[in-house]
């Protein structure tokens, strides 16, 4: 067990090192074309919960799609589309967007609008792969075929758009909006996990729950058993049940102890706290 989180910890390192050397080289040229930063602005122009979504949605699909091995040039397309993804946005009233309460069924039509203007913008721009067009198109299919705007399912969904299709969701489930309140990342993975095959290719689902990390070392977290503790060690493949060392409890003699929470399958993570 002990060579195997060696290992594991060889090869983070590693995947740090080359995630860095990537970002370096996506950024320069992501910078370098006109069009993209053009686009961007009209990102930042609609309101600033959009622009942080699709920053954070680049992000989150990059790790994926350097955890399923893609090309530079692949990684490249997927970074530029996930920016990109709701950039059709720009083109749905505000007042719809930026409602606090519930859409309408009327309203929420004309939002799922937005993947096909997107695409009939970005039309425009011929220096743009027709990849990062795909991503804006079909970001909201489903592997199901039960999506938004073509209907379509499975491999016929562009390879990036389902990349992105489970940023998009994961990104929006932690986000904090006017007519909802973030979900905690581990309810949010549940979530995430609970749509293997409807919402979400199957493939880049395994790989997804291997890689996000919901409780990063040094969180502090409710225990189903009224315990808190901080996450010592995250465990690969097991996201939600980590190391948990107990810094609080009503029996004094547990603090100080450890708890493997994939050995004691009766405790689970209830909730993050922000102050003892």
């Amino acid at each position: 067990k002990k060579k195997n989180m060696n290992e594991y910890k060889k090869k983070k390192k590693k995947y740090f090192k080359s995630i860095n050397e990537i970002a370096e080289e996506l950024v320069e040229n992501i910078l370098s074309n006109k069009d993209v930063v053009v686009s961007l602005v009209d990102i930042k122009s609609m309101d600033n919960y959009t622009y942080a979504h699709s920053v954070n949605v680049a992000v989150i699909s990059l790790v994926l799609g350097i955890s399923l091995n893609l090309s530079k040039e692949k990684l490249t397309y997927l970074c530029i589309g996930a920016l990109l993804h709701d950039i059709g946005k720009s083109f749905i009233p505000n007042e719809i967007l930026q409602k606090s309460g519930k859409l309408t069924n009327e309203e929420f039509e004309i939002v799922k609008n937005h993947p096909r203007y997107g695409y009939n913008f970005l039309g425009q721009f011929f220096s743009l792969s027709a990849h990062i067009k795909l991503i804006t198109l079909q970001h909201h299919e489903r592997f199901d075929g039960l999506g938004y705007p073509i209907g379509i399912g499975g491999e016929n969904i562009n390879y990036l758009a389902r990349i992105v299709s489970i940023a998009d969701v994961y990104d929006a489930l932690t986000s904090d909006r006017p007519y909802k309140r973030a979900m905690c990342p581990s309810d949010s993975l549940e979530y995430i996990m609970s749509n293997y095959g409807t919402l979400f290719d199957p493939n880049m689902l395994d790989i997804f729950c291997r890689i996000i990390i919901p409780f990063p070392q040094g969180t502090i977290v409710s225990l189903s058993n009224g315990d808190i503790g901080v996450v010592e060690e995250t465990i690969p493949c097991f996201p939600l049940r980590p190391i948990v060392k107990i810094i609080k409890s009503e029996y004094p003699n547990k603090v100080g102890s450890k708890i493997n929470l994939i050995d004691t399958l009766s405790i689970v993570i209830s909730d993050i706290k922000y102050e003892i």
